[in-house]
């Protein structure tokens, strides 16, 4: 079975461009089978995206999974020079198309092929993630051990989840990382976590 975490090289490529408004600025990014949600920006990644403009963010991001790179793009797009955003994905066709996507919005930043982040060697003032739940309890509990090492001191880890995936359960393993962990949205069955010291 495929899944947007893996790159499974059978899948014949499709790309498109896909089209978000946000904050009255129109995102551009390109996207194919292979990726999560491969057509459509969805409701998730709305949700999350709408929750982190409405935060005061500043430095170095790091959107993690980046996957076609529609979270930092948007983030990078909004923040513009307060912050400076990287990319990484597992999967090396998902680091091709957040480039590419990065090219159609005119813009440069770093892109790490990367399983979760051993190849990340710099730390960030927040890290985004939208939980790749598909790949398992385990995969996203590691992922959050490995944010939590690769931020500054006050920095924040900032997921999203569904309620009905886990999310409790998510939050609890993050209090054993985190001194302060706190759902800062809930909206049609999604919640969004910020997760800091």
């Amino acid at each position: 079975m495929s899944h947007y975490f893996i790159e499974d090289t059978t899948l014949a490529k499709n790309p498109k461009i896909v089209d978000f408004i946000v904050k009255n600025e129109k995102i551009m990014v390109v996207s194919d089978k292979g990726t999560f949600s491969k057509y459509r920006v969805d409701l998730g990644t709305r949700i999350f995206i709408n929750t982190i403009i409405a935060l005061p963010l500043k430095g170095d991001i790091l959107d993690l999974g980046s996957g076609n790179g529609i979270i930092g793009i948007s983030i990078k797009k909004i923040f513009s020079n307060d912050v400076n955003v990287s990319f990484s994905d597992i999967n090396p066709y998902c680091v091709e198309l957040t480039k590419k996507s990065l090219t159609l919005n005119d813009m440069f930043a770093d892109v790490y092929l990367s399983n979760g982040l051993e190849n990340i060697d710099k730390k960030f003032n927040h890290i985004l993630l939208n939980s790749p739940i598909s790949a398992g309890k385990d995969v996203c509990f590691k992922l959050y051990k490995e944010a939590k090492d690769k931020l500054f001191d006050k920095g924040s880890l900032l997921i999203v989840i569904r309620k009905d995936k886990g999310a409790l359960s998510h939050k609890k393993y993050l209090e054993t990382l985190f001194n302060k962990v706190e759902i800062i949205e809930k909206d049609k069955g999604y919640y969004v976590l910020e997760s800091s010291n």
